[in-house]
């Protein structure tokens, strides 16, 4: 029975009774309502208005207890959450210096991604089944994580892109990346509504719009392949990931483990080659679709523009030797060159064994394990013992038995916490068709531990280390003497002597690395026993002669090189040329006249500066050359 003094009966429900109960009630409920009223004014407040009113009056309220800003998703709330959402995680990758957009240098990687990306995000694209995976899978510190915030950076603002890091999901059942994709745009539902709510947005996406999700760094994941990767099938099956495109980050050995060869279907492809080509600096044609890897290493012009946009005259990079500028190309040995030379000048770090140690520095401090008691001495004789065990055995891989003895080896879980810590920075990784197998990813950073352990050696016994050295190419020879630099003055000495004998070009480059370190005699039989190879038939062997006395540094050197070059007047102009240079680098008053005879500086030509040559005549020291530069 109504109540008599009652004038209007207010029912307030948070469900959407117009569209929830069965079609046969929904007329049916209404008049039984106002019968039961007994002719009092009836009015419903259901889910639908209750919504309403939040969104255009209390939105404050929507936000503090559910965190998202919208009720039922619309196309602008949709963008809105996305942003908000990317916003956060670009914002705490920049705290951590992960990404630095003022740093950031744009590169061919930006547009093989973009290219990528817009295969998988066409809605005019015929086929079977549209791509829907991007995957951005790379060696460590190749900038993936830069790569993909710079992405979204650009793109997250006007179209629907939500950025998620691996590292804070827990990837608990299949359902993880879907879970987690609804709860940055519509916050945190129960499973029955957030099943509403993946219909809800695919409807809102339609035919001609994609939700782009960004997964960044799987590897960092703290659950089991398999589990990760049954997440990853899971969402390419549902109908949010169907209607969406996902973009994720791995390194190259986690990416393996996950078995990508069963998602072939839904893989964007690189793009066309002659359709999509760049040209580096030199002018070489680099086509995109060689090689899967992405990011790849800086061309020589990404370089340029990475080492311009971090405020550094490009007289400073070509100063620094071709081998050394070939490290930098590195994105994480660039970054750990220009953060280790940021506040003073480091003129220690001008040869490949310098920069590899101080990238090797970096990349251990960074992967270091605190919980997991895993310090850096502990990761770098991991390497040693992993270095002189595939130099003894003469092999490039080891098998998950042959590390037994290594430090932190576990026979439950082979081979140990620290070589898997290393398999994951990328220092070390597995065989591409055999996991079970373990080698070093670079052969650079192999020869550079191996020095180490050279060294050691070289201590004991200086001629048993010579003996192993001449058996190498002089390429992979030349890291390990630069590495050596760093002994005691006594036994480089007596190591630069024992190299003399056998070889005098590696010798040069252990006087190269450390001039002064080594004394006058020695450097002075150094200096002769490379000369003799100045007079040679060969003029490439003369060239190379000619090349390495330049970077000894040192006034023997010097001399040997003004006797040749005034007994020379009559050899080819191209090898002067080399000599002028060579001058230059010496920084010699006395080859002035050598550098000022260079065939683009002649009376009577035009006169070219090209860059190279402009740095070293701003870096040298005397006082002529840099007025000449100024």
């Amino acid at each position: 029975m109504a109540c008599p003094v009652a004038q209007e009966f207010v029912v307030v429900t948070a469900r959407d009774v117009s569209r929830e109960l069965p079609r046969a009630k929904r007329r049916a409920w209404p008049a039984a309502l106002r019968e039961a009223a007994g002719g009092v004014r009836v009015r419903v407040i259901g889910g639908r208005l209750m919504a309403l009113w939040l969104d255009r009056d209390s939105t404050d309220l929507r936000w503090e207890m559910l965190g998202i800003p919208y009720s039922r998703l619309t196309l602008p709330a949709l963008v809105q959450s996305a942003k908000d959402s990317s916003r956060r995680v670009l914002s705490r990758l920049q705290e951590q210096g992960r990404y630095v957009p003022a740093m950031y240098s744009v590169r061919s990687a930006d547009r093989e991604l973009y290219d990528r990306w817009q295969i998988a995000y066409d809605p005019n694209r015929v086929a079977d089944r549209r791509a829907t995976l991007v995957p951005v899978v790379s060696g460590a510190g190749m900038g993936k994580t830069s790569l993909v915030a710079h992405f979204v950076a650009n793109f997250g603002g006007t179209l629907p892109v939500v950025f998620l890091e691996a590292r804070h999901l827990t990837f608990t059942d299949e359902q993880t990346l879907v879970r987690a994709v609804i709860t940055e745009l519509q916050g945190v539902l129960a499973p029955e509504h957030r099943v509403q709510e993946e219909a809800a947005l695919v409807r809102q996406l339609g035919e001609e719009l994609r939700l782009t999700v960004v997964l960044d760094a799987i590897d960092e994941a703290t659950a089991l392949p398999r589990t990760v990767a049954q997440a990853i099938e899971f969402w390419l099956e549902s109908r949010l990931g169907r209607s969406s495109v996902l973009i994720l980050t791995s390194r190259l050995d986690a990416w393996r483990l996950l078995g990508p060869e069963r998602w072939p279907s839904v893989r964007a492809h690189e793009p066309r080659a002659e359709a999509d080509d760049w040209r580096d600096l030199r002018g070489s044609r680099t086509q995109v679709g060689r090689t899967d890897a992405l990011p790849r290493r800086f061309t020589a012009a990404e370089l340029e523009s990475a080492w311009v946009r971090a405020k550094r005259g490009l007289p400073e990079l070509y100063i620094l030797p071709g081998h050394v500028r070939g490290a930098l190309t590195h994105p994480f040995t660039l970054g750990a060159y220009l953060k280790l030379t940021a506040s003073v000048p480091r003129p220690d770090l001008t040869t490949q064994a310098a920069i590899v140690t101080a990238w090797l520095e970096e990349r251990l401090e960074r992967e270091a394990d605190t919980a997991a008691r895993l310090g850096t001495p502990e990761l770098a004789r991991a390497l040693e013992w992993t270095a002189s065990r595939l130099e003894d055995r003469a092999t490039r891989w080891l098998t998950l038995n042959d590390f037994m003895g290594a430090p932190r080896f576990s026979e439950q879980n082979p081979p140990g916490p620290a070589i898997e810590c290393l398999l994951s920075s990328s220092v070390l990784e597995a065989h591409p068709g055999d996991p079970g197998l373990i080698g070093f990813a670079e052969e650079a950073v192999f020869d550079h531990v191996l020095a180490s352990v050279d060294a050691k050696e070289v201590a004991q016994h200086a001629a048993a280390a010579v003996e192993r050295l001449k058996a190498l190419s002089f390429t992979r020879a030349r890291h390990r003497v630069e590495r050596l630099s760093a002994l005691p003055e006594p036994a480089l000495e007596e190591f630069a002597r024992a190299l003399n004998a056998t070889d005098p070009t590696l010798a040069a480059v252990a006087v190269s690395a450390a001039p002064l370190s080594i004394s006058p005699t020695t450097r002075a039989a150094i200096a002769g026993a490379v000369g003799t190879m100045l007079t040679s038939a060969n003029r490439v062997d003369a060239a190379f002669a000619i090349e390495l006395l330049g970077r000894m540094r040192c006034h023997e050197a010097e001399a040997v090189l003004l006797e040749w070059y005034h007994a020379s007047a009559n050899c080819l102009p191209a090898l002067r040329a080399y000599g002028a240079m060579a001058f230059l680098r010496l920084d010699s008053v006395a080859g002035a006249r050598a550098i000022y005879e260079y065939p683009w500086l002649a009376p009577g030509r035009e006169t070219r500066f090209f860059v190279d040559l402009f740095g070293m005549f701003r870096r040298a020291s005397s006082l002529p050359y840099q007025r000449f530069a100024d």
